[in-house]
């Protein structure tokens, strides 16, 4: 049994999270049964030692710019019924400020970078550097914007040994901003009246930039004034209903005047030995009334002999028996009379009378019977009286008969009037007045006039969705004029700002917000930046090296500065400080004046803004150390920004101790030789494990010159350890 033990002293070679040890006395003899554990293990516990891969890293680096690139709405506030007015407030407005320089002619035989002096333009403060080109100058740059300038000052240029330079002044512009609301819907509509309508206008929705909303309109709550009725119809024998489409109103029709025109009987009965009583009931009249006539009628002929040789229907003739108006027919079948059909009654008959034919085309021989029904009701006398507005009843009474029905026939007549009874309530159209029954009557035409109305209401009927700003409302049809209408949405949030640039901004502008209808809360900022998005390629990162592959993004995008001595000035960085056990964000303000600048790099408008970093929710905010939010935005000195959450450099809550002499035939993998949790370490102290239980791992036995000790993760993926101070006792030992 003996102890070995590995450091970063008297390892060969040492990889991150692999250690070499190499047997100094040559090759090392495992025997069979031999086993190894770990006694004691030893290293600092800090984010910059312990490193694992990262993916999903990005933040979000901001240039100064003389433009308001964007308005960030931080508070959308509430209550908001209208897009409130957005105010961008400078300390120094872009429109009296040099936004930028135009070289005209970059004249000739300069040596070094005349100095440029701003003439007039009202204004004071105004900055500027040339830059050179061989001996050409290619571009001035502005490094003080000034302020108080009315109009484009002028320049004089001096030194530099050169001639012909010449270049124009070009004043900022005001950025401009315009709230855009949530999406919300439409929660009611004020009225202004109007007048003269006679029937609900139609709402229509226009603008607001949403979609959907429907309203109907209403009336101020109107009655039926009056009913012209025309034309009145005619025929009518009994007084129509009439029948209004809704509101509630009632009315009842007056016919002109009206009498008995006539009976019509449907039966005659039989057996009455004398006149019957003729009854009228009802139908609203007087004085109306009818006399029965009765008579003895021929009921029906029988056909005795049929005789033959007929070719067409002979005629049938009645004789005698003291009556008149009997009539009938005979029917052929075959030349033969075989029935003959009674087609009118007749009346007065006392006996039957005989028959006889006439006619026939030649035929003869037939003969017939006639027979009589006594004392049947053949007609009625009227007596006509006045005022029925209803068909009465018949009925008879007495004359020793049965059997007796008629009808009574009113004067056809048409309709007066209507009577109201209810005026009704109506909020619309004035109703539709139709007629039923009457007896028959037709063609009679009723329209209701309503009172004056106005427009009392709106009833939102859908309130749509998607209305960033108040729709205009217009009202069609109706008939009346003036009235109007203001929508009011359901109180909402500002979600969002658009913006023009402007130019020539030494400063992002402030942001204030005003009307809206009431809303309040509402907080935004603007910024005079460019963005840039930065995304970091997977992999594994410590500090510094994160920091080396920052500045190859500020090469790749031209956003640094070079020195006379050919050195590379970079506006970020990142760093550790190992006093505060802390990762560091530094920036400084950019400056151009003394120093060469690459193509395309982004002039800021003075020398006193820094860039700044917009931490995003993503794997970079564990990997720096900092909490979601935007560090050194406006500043116009340098930022010195420390972590203020512990760094997860590393999602490592256990470390995995393999060994390649290891033969571990329980394990995941074969050659781990212990495990441990270090979750409970704290920051900036030793992490310590020691195995007081004794687990024994075997050995794979054979003849080595030396062994590698590899550290993993609790998933087994490899991590970075970078420390000069690791430290592991193994035990070794042989059992029989």
């Amino acid at each position: 049994m003996f102890n070995l033990i590995i450091n970063s002293n008297n390892v060969a070679n040492s990889m991150n999270n692999m250690y070499q040890y190499n047997f100094k006395s040559g090759a090392f003899i495992v025997p069979e049964n031999a086993e190894i554990m770990i006694t004691s293990f030893q290293c600092p516990y800090s984010w910059y030692n312990i490193t694992s891969r990262y993916n999903n890293n990005s933040f979000k680096l901001y240039w100064p710019s003389p433009t308001v690139s964007s308005c960030t709405v931080t508070a959308g506030g509430s209550g908001y019924t209208s897009v409130p007015t957005v105010t961008l407030t400078s300390t120094s407005p872009p429109v009296n400020s040099v936004a930028s320089i135009t070289v005209t002619a970059g004249g000739s035989g300069y040596t070094s970078a005349p100095t440029v002096t701003f003439v007039g333009g009202g204004g004071t403060g105004a900055a500027a550097t040339a830059v050179l080109t061989g001996a050409v100058v290619t571009s001035i740059i502005v490094t003080n914007v000034g302020s108080g300038y009315t109009s484009a000052p002028t320049f004089t240029f001096a030194g530099g040994a050169g001639t012909g330079l010449t270049a124009t002044a070009v004043l900022g512009t005001n950025a401009t901003a315009t709230a855009v609301l949530t999406p919300t819907s439409v929660a009611s509509l004020t009225v202004t009246a109007g007048s003269g309508y006679t029937s609900a206008p139609t709402v229509v929705f226009t603008g607001g930039g949403g979609s959907g909303a429907a309203a109907s309109s209403f009336l101020t709550p109107t009655t039926v004034a009056s009913i012209a009725v025309s034309p009145a119809g005619t025929g009518y024998t009994s007084v129509p209903t009439v029948v209004f489409s809704g509101g509630g109103a009632t009315g009842t029709a007056v016919l002109t005047g009206t009498t008995l025109a006539s009976f019509t009987v449907t039966t005659g009965g039989s057996g009455y030995t004398s006149a019957p009583t003729v009854i009228l009931t009802g139908g609203g009249g007087t004085s109306g009334g009818g006399t029965a006539v009765f008579s003895n009628i021929v009921s029906s002929v029988a056909v005795t002999v049929g005789g033959t040789g007929y070719t067409s229907a002979p005629t049938v003739v009645f004789n005698g028996g003291g009556g008149s108006g009997a009539a009938a027919t005979a029917v052929l079948t075959g030349g033969v009379v075989t029935a003959i059909n009674v087609t009118v009654l007749g009346s007065g008959y006392t006996s039957a009378p005989t028959i006889s034919f006439t006619g026939g085309g030649g035929g003869s021989g037939a003969t017939a019977l006639a027979s009589l029904t006594t004392g049947v009701i053949t007609s009625i006398t009227v007596t006509p009286g006045s005022g029925y507005t209803t068909i009465p009843t018949v009925s008879f009474s007495g004359g020793g008969g049965t059997g007796a029905a008629a009808l009574v026939n009113l004067t056809g007549t048409s309709i007066a009037s209507i009577t109201i009874g209810t005026a009704g309530s109506y909020t619309t159209v004035p109703p539709t007045i139709s007629f039923t029954g009457g007896g028959g009557g037709t063609g009679a035409v009723a329209t209701a006039t309503l009172t004056a109305t106005t427009v009392a209401s709106i009833s939102v009927t859908n309130n749509g969705s998607g209305y960033t700003s108040v729709p205009a409302i217009t009202f069609t049809g109706g008939g009346g004029t003036n009235a109007a209408a203001t929508a009011v949405l359901t109180p909402t949030s500002v979600a969002s700002i658009t913006n023009t640039p402007g130019t020539g901004y030494s400063a992002s502008p402030t942001i204030s917000f005003s009307g809206g209808g009431g809303g309040t809360g509402a907080a935004a900022f603007a910024t005079a930046y460019i963005p840039y998005t930065v995304t970091i390629p997977d992999g594994f990162y410590t500090v510094p090296n994160l920091n080396i592959w920052l500045q190859q993004y500020f090469i790749t995008n031209s956003l640094y500065t070079t020195d006379g001595s050919g050195n590379n000035i970079y506006y970020m960085s990142f760093t550790q400080n190992t006093t505060y056990y802390a990762n560091q964000i530094i920036t400084k303000q950019i400056a151009v004046t003394g120093l060469t600048v690459p193509t395309g790099f982004p002039y800021p408008p003075t020398a006193f803004r820094s860039p700044y970093i917009e931490i995003l929710n993503n794997n970079f905010t564990k990997l720096i150390g900092l909490t979601t939010a935007n560090y050194g935005r406006d500043l116009s000195g340098n930022l010195s920004q420390l972590s203020n959450i512990t760094p997860q450099a590393a999602t490592v809550n256990s470390l995995v101790i393999k060994c390649s002499l290891v033969n571990n035939g329980v394990a995941n993998a074969s050659d781990i030789v212990d495990a441990f949790a270090i979750s409970n370490g704290k920051f900036g102290e030793n992490l310590n494990y020691n195995n007081t239980i004794g687990k024994w791992v075997k050995l794979s036995p054979g003849n080595y010159n030396n062994f590698i000790v590899t550290i993993v993760d609790q998933n087994l993926q490899d991590i970075n350890i970078i420390d000069s101070n690791l430290l592991i006792n193994f035990l070794i030992r042989v059992t029989n």
